[in-house]
């Protein structure tokens, strides 16, 4: 990704805070004529060092089943927000009209190898705990008790899981940090009277020097890092809901507390560590039941799996 320097997000953490946030990223694979790519729901854990495992599942039927049947390289693209920017914001323009619309956006991407995992209870795991990381903040949230077991069972037999280990990440956020500090300003004044929320935030949170040039800087509980749970209301955003409050703190402490579960060798899948939106990492099924170590390959979980999401 081409990311001029003052646009660069250079800690891998921050990249991290940025994919967790988004939780959806779209794959994408050589083919050797084209390439293939689904965008999908991933379950993260943090190696540190920069490293990391995305874990999700496909339909079987779609192609990046059979072309990851060996670890293949690939990479995930996180966007996670983006915006157009008019020329008419800038108080420069009234000075000089050597202005041109923008594009801004904050993205991740993630450079490793994918391959399938053909094992049931590793794709039991990876659904349970997508299920209940997304149906954490549901009123009614959904229970494995609402669908008979033998839905369940057909289900799952129609999709694979998928197993994506970080090498690398490139972070992005161009946020119009090589305008002025009066046309940022105006930026954020524009965004502010269309309505666009989560580009708003992203401006208006991020940091300065104390030359007042803005660098790109990630803060993990900014209002970008929450930017999937903003109110719909700029003006109840900027007042500060106290859930909304909550779920920074929350955010902030499951990133310091998680220990993800290290594999020993990239030739079985890794346990899955388990978290949710709220709370810190608990651990995962195999090391739960006492029946395997940390490294591994989980055994069968105890409970009954939630119903798959809707695989791509």
């Amino acid at each position: 990704m081409y990311t001029p320097a003052h646009f660069r997000i250079d800690d891998p953490d921050e990249c991290f805070d940025i994919v967790e946030r988004r939780a959806a990223g779209t794959l994408v694979v050589s083919t050797g004529l084209g390439f293939e790519a689904s965008l999908l729901p991933w379950v993260v854990q943090r190696l540190g060092d920069g490293r990391g495992l995305l874990q999700g599942h496909v339909s079987k039927a779609n192609p990046l089943a059979a072309l990851a049947a060996e670890a293949v390289p690939a990479l995930v693209i996180f966007d996670l927000v983006d915006g157009y920017v008019s020329p008419s914001w800038y108080p420069s323009k009234a000075e000089h009209h050597q202005v041109v619309p923008t594009w801004n956006y904050v993205s991740v991407h993630v450079h490793g190898t994918v391959r399938v995992v053909d094992q049931p209870h590793w794709l039991r795991e990876q659904i349970e705990m997508l299920t209940e990381e997304h149906e954490a903040d549901m009123k009614a949230p959904w229970s494995v008790h609402d669908a008979p077991d033998e839905f369940i069972a057909k289900m799952m037999k129609g999709i694979i899981g998928l197993e994506f280990h970080v090498e690398r990440l490139e972070g992005k956020a161009k946020l119009s940090q090589n305008r002025s500090a009066a046309d940022r300003a105006g930026v954020i004044a524009g965004l502010n009277a269309v309505g666009d929320d989560p580009m708003w935030a992203a401006m208006q949170e991020w940091g300065h020097d104390e030359g007042g040039v803005a660098r790109a800087k990630w803060s993990p509980c900014s209002a970008i890092g929450c930017v999937p749970m903003l109110p719909t209301s700029t003006a109840h955003w900027r007042r500060g809901s106290s859930s909304w409050r909550s779920r920074c703190r929350a955010s902030s402490m499951r990133r310091r507390s998680r220990q993800p579960t290290v594999n020993a060798s990239r030739s079985s899948p890794s346990p899955i560590a388990r978290r949710t939106r709220h709370g810190a990492t608990t651990p995962s099924i195999a090391t739960r039941s006492g029946a395997a170590s940390p490294s591994s390959t989980p055994t069968t979980p105890s409970r009954s799996p939630t119903s798959p999401t809707p695989a791509a």
